[in-house]
């Protein structure tokens, strides 16, 4: 399992104290599940801490559609927030 963050509070300072290996009690998944259609064009835009759940849309579009058209727009208030970038073009979608 992997957990993407931003350090903006006290719980998640807390959070980035934990070593790997270290237990953790979670509750999900939470949010409201996307809703696929297929032989479609696809424009994935995110932001922030909203561009991992595209990162795993992109990857079941690409697995389980891979004929259909794919764009991915990203953004953040700075350069520095904008995440994934080299996950998306990992998996042959470059932002």
């Amino acid at each position: 399992m992997e957990f993407i963050y931003r350090v903006v509070g006290e719980g998640t300072e807390r959070l980035s104290r934990r070593a790997i290996g270290d237990s953790l009690d979670v509750l999900g998944p939470l949010g409201t599940p996307f809703a696929l259609q297929y032989g479609r064009r696809h424009v994935l835009v995110g932001g922030g801490v909203g561009i991992p759940p595209m990162l795993f849309l992109a990857e079941t579009l690409r697995a389980e559609a891979a004929a259909d058209e794919v764009l991915v727009l990203l953004g953040g208030r700075t350069a520095d927030l904008i995440l994934c970038e080299d996950d998306f073009a990992g998996i042959g979608l470059p932002p």
